[in-house]
């Protein structure tokens, strides 16, 4: 299960960081 949490939060993050680099 933390490594569930883990995953979603890394995928979650590098959403936002290509959402600010797409702009």
């Amino acid at each position: 299960m933390e490594y569930f949490l883990i995953i979603i939060s890394a995928i979650f993050v590098n959403n936002i960081v290509l959402a600010q680099f797409l702009g």
